[in-house]
Parts: structure tokens; sequence; C-alpha cells
């Protein structure tokens, strides 16, 4: 009830991502059933969004993004299914991952990318910045970026914080590497002026729920979600 009277009073269809883990359960535990998962973008078509190529299109209201953290091997496996409904998710990509069970291996990250996914930055081994020792974050954020540049043969402009925890000295780190955009764990309409760009977990949310988040169900609580995952 709380979560439907938030829906109704603080309304808002600007431009919001959505994330999740992988689509299906064979790889992860965090990942979301394929009914689900389409029964999700059948309700947010209901709801008048479109769906964006790219984070970086994400300006006007009513425009949503799919996004996929770790780069789980569920995906590959209904890309087909992305591609005939015209959408390009953006996949966030621990480099050290990358080929291990149940990870996109390099070959199929190519592959995905020629059908329109997108792959951007997730540090190289997936653990909070927050937690790593300063003198290793050059190893997480400059050359994950290199590596994966050279993979894609294009340029990385996010960063993903994983697991969601930041703090004022990894944005002036990130800033550093060279990456445009950095991206959060908190729910928000996107302003890509923004230092962290918000984004919504949504991965095991029903399809009630999850129409009320994209009418902005859960904005009164962006601050809290910052207090949890910021870090002095």
């Amino acid at each position: 009830m709380a979560f439907k009277a938030a829906a109704l009073l603080c309304r808002n269809v600007g431009p919001k991502i959505v994330y999740y883990h992988d689509m299906g359960k064979n790889h992860t535990s965090m990942g979301t059933d394929a009914k689900l998962l389409k029964a999700h973008v059948a309700a947010a078509l209901d709801e008048g969004f479109v769906f964006a190529g790219e984070i970086m299109q994400l300006k006007e209201r009513r425009l949503l993004h799919i996004c996929f953290d770790d780069g789980f091997r569920g995906i590959l496996e209904h890309a087909e299914w992305f591609a005939s409904e015209g959408i390009r998710p953006t996949v966030f990509i621990p480099v050290g991952l990358v080929g291990q069970p149940g990870y996109l291996a390099w070959h199929e990250i190519a592959e995905l990318q020629r059908l329109g996914f997108n792959f951007e930055g997730h540090t190289w081994t997936h653990r909070p910045l927050t937690e790593v020792p300063v003198s290793e974050w050059h190893h997480e954020l400059h050359d994950s970026k290199c590596c994966l540049e050279d993979k894609l043969g294009r340029p990385v402009s996010c960063l993903c914080y994983p697991c969601g925890f930041f703090s004022d000295r990894a944005i002036a780190a990130v800033c550093e590497a060279g990456y445009c955009y950095q991206i959060g764990s908190y729910p928000g309409c996107v302003d890509l002026n923004e230092e962290l760009v918000p984004r919504h977990l949504v991965q095991s949310l029903s399809v009630v729920e999850y129409r009320l988040v994209l009418q902005g169900a859960l904005l009164p609580f962006r601050r809290r979600y910052i207090r949890q995952h910021f870090r002095q």
C-alpha cells in the first residue's frame, strides 16, 4: 500500500534505468525468470515507455534502458529475443570474470555486441572499490578500461560501481581514469549531468511492483539508498 501511495504522490515518468543480473536462473541465483522479465518489458510498453538504445540517450520523459550487471551467460541464451524486441541492453563487465563458469567469454561478448548489446566497465575483480586498497585502484579502473576497450574495439565511457558502493574519493578516481559516466545503484530519474547516474534494481519485482517503480514509487527513498551505499 505504501509503495502504491508513493507512486501516486511522487509520480514521475522521467527517463529511467532498470537493471538485472541475468535472464533465467541457470547461471546465478540472482537471475530473473525469463517469463517475468518479458512481462516487465510488456508492462513498460503498456506504461508508454520507449526503450533507449544507450544510456547516453536518456534525456526525455518515458525513455527506459535495461542493464545487466556482471556478464552472466543467460543473456546470450535469450539474445534473439532481445533483438526481436529491438532492445539493446547495457552489460557491465568485470573483465577478470570473463570466461569463468557461468560468465560470458570474449567471443560471446563480441557476438552480442554485433547484435547491438552495449558493454561498459565494472572494474577488474568486481570487488567494491571502497573495500579495495587505493594502491589497486589503477588496476581496477584504468587497466580494466583499457582491456575492455581493446577487446571491444571501441571506447568505454561508463563505470558501474560493484555492489553500488562509492565514496567521494572513488568518484574522483573514476573521473581521472577517463570514464564519462558513473553508474550508481540508487533510484532516481536519469540526469546525465549528475555525478552518479541513478538506476532501479527490479530483478525480483512483480509486474505490479515494476509498474509502480516506473511511475516513481522509489523516488521518495532515494536518500535512504544513497546513505546505504556511500562510504567515507
